[in-house]
């Protein structure tokens, strides 16, 4: 015979066959069921009162409906909820009618006109530096005299 058949109980649902080793039972009208039928919504409790049914939030980011309890809430937001926070959108090279996209590798920042490049435009001459313009002299030509002999 069967060793465990005292232990198994039969699920009190209506039409369900289920025999649970663990039987729940309901808070209200105290009848064993099943794992499909532990709640008193779902084995439909003629002694639940609609005062005593819990109440649901919709998720403010993706509108899923929650139970209003705390972990329930932080359980969702945590793994359950599918909003996808806004990236923010690429890097493009600073020339005009460039839509280069940069990133670590390819991109090259002016020291001059404070702007990002791609490794094509990061010269002076090929970005139209502000700073160009100005010609600033550089380190030799501002502390020493050169003057050419010919």
């Amino acid at each position: 015979m069967a060793y465990f058949s005292n232990f198994i109980q039969k699920c009190q649902f209506e039409g369900c066959r289920y025999h649970d080793f663990l039987p729940h039972k309901c808070e209200y009208c105290e009848l064993l069921f099943c794992e499909l039928h532990k709640k008193a919504q779902d084995h439909v409790c003629s002694k639940l009162k609609y005062s005593d049914l819990k109440k649901v939030i919709l998720c403010e980011y993706c509108n899923a409906v929650i139970p209003d309890e705390e972990e329930e809430i932080n359980w969702h937001l945590l793994y359950k909820c599918t909003y996808v926070k806004k990236t923010n959108k690429p890097k493009i090279c600073d020339r005009e009618k460039c839509k280069t996209v940069l990133n670590d590798i390819n991109s090259y920042f002016c020291k001059q006109c404070k702007k990002s490049f791609c490794l094509s435009h990061r010269y002076d001459f090929t970005h139209k530096c502000i700073a160009d313009k100005k010609h600033k002299k550089g380190f030799f030509e501002k502390y020493f005299f050169f003057h050419r002999y010919f």
